[in-house]
């Protein structure tokens, strides 16, 4: 995304997964951040996209709502960005995706 610049040491972390393997191990669950910088879901979706490193693994990318699906693993997830009350405090809900890709 042209434009959008993330400073990814001046975030503090919820126990966030920081790979692809750890985001599709833990399956359905939700993760917090709390940022320093202001940022809408979008933005959020983006930066977390960016800090698991789940980029190649995008099947269906609506904005605040993301499939991901991993060839290891039989499972596709979905998130959900959304906020906690203001632009700087984040979650991201991880489900089961069972539609169709």
């Amino acid at each position: 995304m042209a434009g959008l610049f993330i400073k990814l040491d001046k975030m503090e972390h919820n126990h966030l997964p920081n790979t692809p393997h750890c985001f599709f191990e833990n399956g359905e669950t939700e993760y917090r951040y709390f940022s320093e910088e202001s940022m809408d879901n979008n933005w959020s979706m983006d930066w977390f996209i960016k800090y698991v490193g789940l980029s190649e693994f995008i099947r269906i990318h609506e904005g605040t709502q993301v499939v991901f699906k991993h060839p290891e693993y039989e499972k596709a997830l979905q998130v959900d960005a959304g906020g906690l009350g203001d632009f700087f405090s984040h979650k991201f809900e991880v489900s089961i995706y069972d539609g169709v890709l």
